[in-house]
């Protein structure tokens, strides 16, 4: 029924923005804030704080940190439009960094890299949200990820949900990491891996945060949630759980 897809939705999308508010006060607030250095050149150290924080850290070889980063600012110079030709973009990072600053070509890690460099309009691959998304597992898994992502209208998705957010009493959040969370919550994963994750904890989560900040933050997040639901329970990018396959 109509209700219950939509109320599904709702749901879901609600788990997505506790799970990047939850993950952006501990950790990636910080990692993101803390990234470039004033010359506009990225911090090595932070670099490799992050790809430890997403377990892509070992491919990365020691004291090749500063080289990974110019690589990345380089390449970001000319960053297009195009979610496809961006995905391309990471390619050659990746395909340039290979055998030279990495142990193979990190296609995972540096999705994740250039998301902290630059965000808007970027998201990140990884297997979690490629099993969710339901993406081809046959030929280039990379390219195809982000070619399903554009069948289905991500980036309209992406603009709606910031101009939501923009208004919200959260206008640092970022819709492509919403996303993330929401297609992986379409994967269902295993509450050990993505533990905010789990409905059950989302009550928890707002009861904690409202005895440090207050009771009016859950009434702030719910009305994040209830807003962005209203805007983009429709889109193509959000119905991806309703699909059996694509």
């Amino acid at each position: 029924m109509l209700v219950d897809r939509i109320t599904e939705t709702r749901t879901l999308i609600r788990s997505a923005v506790i799970e990047h508010l939850y993950q952006w006060w501990a950790r990636d607030g910080l990692l993101y804030r803390r990234l470039r250095l004033p010359n506009g050149q990225i911090d090595p150290a932070v670099l490799r704080k992050i790809a430890r924080a997403y377990g892509v850290s070992r491919g990365i070889l020691e004291g090749q940190e500063a080289n990974v980063g110019g690589l990345i600012v380089t390449n970001l110079n000319n960053w297009p439009e195009d979610l496809v030709a961006r995905a391309q973009v990471v390619r050659h990072i990746a395909e340039e960094a290979k055998g030279r600053f990495t142990r193979g070509l990190l296609l995972s890690a540096f999705s994740k890299l250039v998301w902290f460099a630059k965000p808007q309009g970027w998201t990140l691959y990884d297997s979690y949200a490629r099993a969710g998304l339901k993406a081809p597992r046959h030929g280039d898994d990379f390219a195809r990820y982000y070619i399903r992502l554009q069948d289905i209208d991500f980036q309209t998705a992406m603009d709606l949900s910031r101009n939501v957010i923009a208004h919200s009493a959260f206008p640092y959040l970022h819709p492509e990491r919403i996303h993330d969370a929401y297609l992986m919550l379409c994967n269902k994963p295993r509450p050990d891996t993505l533990p905010m994750m789990a409905h059950r904890s989302c009550d928890d989560i707002l009861d904690l945060w409202a005895t440090f900040h207050g009771s009016s933050l859950r009434d702030k997040v719910e009305d994040l949630v209830s807003d962005l639901a209203s805007e983009i329970t429709d889109k193509p990018a959000f119905q991806v759980h309703t699909k059996e396959d694509f």
